[in-house]
């Protein structure tokens, strides 16, 4: 279930992870319990998220490093604030880079 007492909820797949999936779509200013093996924090979001897609668990800095599952899955092409989006349009794929190189 993505909701428990009506608040949206997002998964954190590990510690150092700085990305979460949010299991349901959030609104701007929605805070959502952001669970990550088994402890719980809350999180204000700071734009739409749809159901499924990553919101920045901390400020991410041009040309960091987005990793999610403690896996590098990108990297950032602008500042990305807490609670922001993380889609295509503020990160780069490292697949794509790799797969451009082969």
């Amino acid at each position: 279930m993505s909701k428990r007492d009506g608040q949206t909820r997002a998964l954190k797949g590990m510690p150092q992870d700085n990305v979460a999936v949010i299991l349901s779509s959030a609104r701007a200013g929605d805070v959502i319990q952001l669970v990550c093996h088994g402890k719980g924090e809350a999180l204000t979001c700071v734009t739409d998220i749809p159901t499924f897609h990553k919101i920045a668990t901390g400020n991410i800095n041009q040309g960091d490093v987005v990793i999610r599952r403690g896996t590098p899955i990108g990297i950032a092409t602008k500042t990305i604030d807490k609670g922001e989006l993380v889609h295509v349009h503020n990160i780069t794929s490292q697949r794509a880079q790799k797969s451009a190189v082969l």
